[in-house]
């Protein structure tokens, strides 16, 4: 499995719009795309700051995301959202929060 990291500068003034096209265009392209696993996103209006976090089961996947969004990165700079290259990494661990212990 693989990481990829985001991060991003984004105007807090369009974060509705942003939300919107993450939402509704985004998300269910990621759902369409092979070798997808999960998305975590997050916002810091105090810093104007944001993060994504994508787990992919395979490294061509993660890295043919940016490919893959085609005209939508306009989309997201159109909106405000100014993006940083993205980093790539191999999983070499992971862990949840243990269920309740009976």
């Amino acid at each position: 499995m693989f990481i990829r990291t985001t991060t991003y500068t984004y105007n807090p003034a369009q974060e509705t719009e942003l939300l919107a096209l993450n939402d509704e265009q985004f998300i269910p392209l990621l759902h369409h795309m092979p070798g997808f696993v999960s998305y975590t996103y997050g916002l810091d209006a105090a810093t104007r700051r944001g993060v994504s976090i994508f787990i992919w089961e395979n490294q061509e996947s993660a890295d043919g995301l940016r490919a893959a969004m085609g005209p939508m990165v306009q989309q997201f700079q159109a909106v405000g959202l100014e993006i940083d290259p993205s980093l790539v990494y191999q999983m070499v661990r992971h862990t949840v929060a243990p269920g309740p212990t009976r």
